[in-house]
């Protein structure tokens, strides 16, 4: 997830995700053992692993000011009316000691051009006391959009910390549940997806990492774990595919992500490989390769991994 979490994918009627796009690749596409996993399914869990260890390395990439409307106030609709509490930064360091920004159903429920917006939840950020760091925890964030028949909404709860723990390593931890859900007449889909990982980033060739400037060049790692349920009823379930389908996968960078200092765009890397074993529904196994600054290529559809 990136700090601002509530910017998220729409959930159509099959499985969704952000797309990591044009840097995937099948295990199979680099030397690795092919999967079990079908075209689709492989698609799908391949964009959930790199959309992780891009968001993970976009929170690490440059220490900046971090607040409770930074985080949530791009998606907060006009007119709802939050309450923030704890605005002090004793330090100065642009993260302010202990604040949160709390939505309630009374005083967040917006209805605009026939659409109904609730907002229901909290967003709290602490400040760790490092060189930079920072936690954000959100707790029961949910919003949700209602158009006639149909609603579609986000629920996210769990932890993201990000710390710079000296002038020369950095890590993030993420314990994270987000879920998205999409109901209508005809049907109805969630999908839940949960992250517990561990990054690492080391400099290289003597680079220091500086408040307000990008990281210098050096290394990348990810490890840890992500899940994936969908439970679709009616038209939105698609063929073939059951009532509840569940995925977990552990993660290992089997070669380091390189960023050479110089890439500016989301999808950094220019190189390094990440790998997972998948558990589940359609076990198997997968494996992401990063071949440059937003350069790559996915798995031709239809084909069996």
């Amino acid at each position: 997830m990136t700090k601002r979490v509530m910017r998220w994918c729409a959930l159509p009627a099959v499985l969704a995700a952000c797309s990591g796009g044009d840097k995937i690749v099948s295990a199979a596409d680099v030397g690795g053992t092919p999967t079990v996993l079908s075209a689709a399914d492989s698609v799908f869990l391949a964009n959930l692993v790199a959309n992780q260890a891009i968001a993970n390395f976009r929170n690490l990439r440059l220490m900046q000011a971090v607040d409770v409307g930074a985080i949530a106030g791009t998606s907060v609709p006009p007119g709802c009316q939050a309450t923030l509490t704890g605005t002090g930064d004793t330090n100065g360091n642009g993260i302010a000691e202990d604040q949160t920004l709390s939505f309630s159903a009374a005083n967040c429920t917006v209805t605009q051009a026939g659409a109904t917006n609730r907002t229901v939840g909290s967003v709290r950020v602490q400040d760790l006391g490092v060189l930079r760091g920072y936690r954000v925890t959100y707790t029961g964030l949910a919003q949700t959009v209602t158009l006639a028949d149909t609603t579609v909404g986000i629920e996210v709860n769990g932890t993201i910390e990000v710390q710079w723990s000296s002038a020369t390593s950095g890590r993030t931890l993420n314990t994270l549940s987000t879920r998205l859900s999409r109901q209508e007449r005809a049907g109805a889909a969630t999908l839940t997806l949960g992250a517990n990982t561990t990054t690492t980033y080391t400099p290289t060739g003597g680079g220091q990492i500086q408040v307000g400037r990008n990281l210098p060049a050096g290394v990348f790692t990810l490890s840890g774990s992500l899940t994936a349920s969908l439970t679709a009823s009616g038209t939105l379930r698609t063929a073939g595919v059951p009532a509840t389908a569940t995925f977990a996968v552990a993660l290992s960078t089997s070669t380091n992500m390189g960023y050479d200092g110089s890439c500016l765009a989301d999808r950094a890397f220019g190189s390094g490989r990440v790998q997972g074993t998948v558990t589940g529904y359609a076990p198997g196994a997968l494996a992401i390769a990063f071949t440059g600054c937003g350069q790559g290529s996915t798995p031709p559809p239809g084909v069996k991994r």
